[in-house]
């Protein structure tokens, strides 16, 4: 008898969270990211009080990476 391969199930990636410590560069109010000096934008989810966030203040950045955005779930001055 012939047999079909197995189907191959996709397993969903478990999304890590990451830090990272920089000074801001940019704030989009608008579009809801900033920059860090590292250059990355940070999407903050709606709700999150962005309008505090001013260019050249030191910050920790929580977030995940979902595909190619890098999403803040939480932003600390410093």
């Amino acid at each position: 008898p012939v047999t079909a391969p197995a189907a191959k199930v996709a397993t969903p990636v478990a999304a890590t969270s990451a830090e990272v410590s920089g000074v801001i560069k940019k704030v989009n109010l608008k579009h809801r990211y900033i920059v860090l000096d590292n250059g990355v934008r940070y999407h903050l989810a709606k709700g999150f009080e962005i309008s505090g966030l001013k260019r050249g203040e030191k910050v920790q950045v929580t977030y995940t990476v979902k595909g190619k955005v890098h999403e803040a779930s939480m932003v600390k001055a410093m």
